[in-house]
């Protein structure tokens, strides 16, 4: 994998802009990087010159296909042609056509108009893409199909990334919350782009908004990320820290997977477990990794548990009860109503249990860190 983040070149005509708005936001909150003329082109430069080199330079290309994509000539033959140069000599590189409108006509159209030299290649339909179900969008339900076609190119771009990486690399993913610098320019794969989500500055999504839009896209990544067996994992986060474990939470609970928390600023790797086992509590361990010269490291352990409001003031208070000591407390968003998302049943001692089973986390945590620090972090389900 490359030292700068690749992105995936975005193209469509300016006729579906209103549409392409919700693939390019379905496709942030799934961590595919994306680069399009409307947001990445730099006033003042030549716009024929930055559009050549963000194709040169793109981790694969996606076009959003309608009747107005297809008489576009610059998509047809400038953004087309950039694609194929690029298909041809970077091993795995991913075209993913998205067609909108009837397939075959689409195909049969964009042939048709072409204006390249004789042998030139029109033929978009030979690419493994997303084709929209019409019969569903005609029933008022287009926002999954654009969900489903997002969920086509990540699968594509992480194809890509695993043709290219070398053996014990692991897959940087960012996540951001706000908007600015802070990840610009890092070696990042993958890029959770959740700003719009969490505006204006330090709003929170609801839980209902959250389960609605930014669950399903965890899931996705998560999914598939899966498939790729072996895979080492390293967040790297622009946002508050309870939000990054959170998302650490969600991933390794789907599969097992070697996980870190990376702060770019202060240096600060957290770990996760080699196996989670859920429903019990994950133990992070919180490595410096560049101490200060004479100090010895960090022995800091956050217990994180997914659980919801309920159960973690019961967890709270049998700790307090039972005299336990541990840091401060970190909270992402406890679901306000019981939950059974990641506590099996419906059992009414539930919430007892997993206090129990927190208390010997920590209990275990001290016994190997001694003195050192443990933080209780909540991460709703």
């Amino acid at each position: 994998m490359s030292d700068a983040i690749r992105r995936v070149f975005l193209s469509y005509s300016a006729e579906d802009v209103q549409e392409v708005e919700r693939l390019d936001l379905e496709l942030r909150r799934r961590g595919v990087p994306l680069w399009r003329d409307r947001t990445e082109l730099l006033k003042g430069r030549p716009a024929e010159e930055e559009i050549e080199k963000a194709a040169d330079q793109s981790a694969g290309f996606a076009f959003y296909l309608t009747s107005h994509a297809v008489r576009s000539e610059w998509v047809r033959e400038k953004e087309r042609g950039h694609a194929l140069q690029n298909f041809a000599r970077k091993k795995g590189f991913g075209i993913v056509p998205i067609f909108r409108e009837d397939l075959k006509t689409l195909v049969t159209d964009f042939q048709r108009l072409g204006t390249g030299r004789p042998g030139t290649d029109y033929d978009i339909g030979r690419f493994n893409g997303y084709t929209m179900d019409l019969a569903r969008i005609g029933r008022g339900e287009l926002a999954p199909e654009i969900a489903a076609a997002a969920e086509t190119v990540l699968l594509s771009l992480l194809e890509t990334l695993r043709e290219g990486a070398p053996a014990g690399d692991r897959l940087r993913i960012g996540l951001a919350t706000r908007r600015g610098p802070g990840l610009h320019g890092l070696p990042l794969h993958l890029l959770l782009d959740w700003t719009v989500d969490y505006e204006p500055l330090g709003q929170v999504p609801d839980a209902a908004a959250f389960d609605r839009d930014l669950a399903p896209a965890l899931r996705s990544l998560a999914n598939a990320i899966r498939s790729w067996p072996g895979l080492a994992l390293q967040l790297v986060p622009k946002c508050h820290l309870s939000m990054a474990l959170a998302v650490g939470f969600a991933l390794r609970r789907t599969f097992s997977a070697d996980l870190e928390v990376v702060e770019i600023l202060t240096g600060e790797a957290w770990a996760g477990p080699a196996v989670p086992r859920p429903p019990a509590p994950d133990l992070w361990t919180l490595k410096t990794r560049n101490p200060p010269k004479g100090s010895s490291p960090s022995s800091t352990v956050v217990v994180t548990v997914g659980i919801s409001r309920p159960i973690a003031r019961t967890v709270v208070g049998f700790l307090r009860s039972s005299g336990l000591a541990y840091g401060r407390r970190l909270d992402f968003e406890p679901r306000p109503a019981p939950s059974t998302t990641v506590l099996q049943g419906r059992d009414p001692d539930a919430a007892q249990r997993m206090a129990v089973a927190v208390r010997e986390a920590i209990v275990a945590a001290q016994s190997r860190i001694g003195q050192g620090e443990v933080h209780l972090f909540f991460a709703g389900p």
